[in-house]
């Protein structure tokens, strides 16, 4: 798994580890409900317990403590807890409502299929210069089930998260989170009113500014071949 930094008479190596870990993720909950409490504002408690070890990482490494800190023994960790997010979000499906509403889902299945195949093959390469398959993938997961798929798939492909797309994910978290409560929030009640074209429009404009600033910044790499190098390669 990795190195003992720490003697088991004082602490257990993996005990320390695990504490490190438990600290920051508890941080970003607990921050979390208060920024809820505060302002109504719920944000993903992923994007502030990374914020939350992104702060630590920095005062350890200020003061030594990163020494103690193996990186392997972490990524086990989160490995193994990332097995248990989804083992649990799968065993939380009810197959009775999928039963009830078999055929709406059906339908919803058949173009959600066109839609993260889309994305994956088409605007994944575009959109990421390296390491665009893992990103894609990550994305395709998150885009077919929950969180958790997207982690598992990610696992697969970059068990070490070489391509750093944990790490985007984390950072650009405030820019997608308000889109996505939106369409949470709003879209079943506009559905429900009649006015789902107004919805329908005003996610193409988010798409369409999306492709536009992509373009204005040359971050479009369409034209790169398929099987060009990874992040960390390039």
């Amino acid at each position: 798994m990795g190195q003992e930094t720490t003697s088991s008479v004082v602490l257990d190596s993996l005990a320390w580890h695990l504490a490190i870990l438990l600290v920051a993720s508890g941080a970003g909950v607990l921050l979390n409900k208060a920024i809820f409490n505060w302002t109504g504002l719920d944000l993903p408690s992923y994007l502030l317990s990374f914020i939350v070890a992104i702060i630590m990482f920095l005062v350890f490494k200020s003061v030594g403590v990163g020494e103690y800190i193996d990186s392997n023994v972490v990524s086990r960790i989160s490995g193994t807890a990332t097995d248990y997010l989804v083992f649990f979000g799968i065993a939380s499906i009810q197959i009775s409502v999928i039963v009830k509403y078999a055929v709406p889902l059906l339908l919803l299945l058949l173009w959600g299929i066109v839609l993260v195949v889309l994305t994956l093959m088409y605007f994944g390469p575009a959109m990421n210069k390296g390491s665009w398959f893992e990103r894609s993938l990550f994305v395709f997961g998150y885009s077919t089930g929950v969180f958790a798929i997207g982690f598992i798939l990610l696992r697969i492909v970059d068990p070490d998260n070489l391509s750093k797309t944990l790490n985007d994910t984390a950072i650009t978290g405030p820019l997608t989170t308000p889109i996505e409560m939106f369409a949470w929030s709003m879209g079943p009640m506009m559905l429900l009113g009649g006015r789902h074209w107004e919805f329908i429009g005003i996610y193409v404009a988010v798409f369409a500014a999306c492709i536009i600033v992509n373009v204005i910044f040359k971050w479009w790499w369409l034209k790169l071949p398929l099987d060009r190098k990874a992040e960390g390669e390039i």
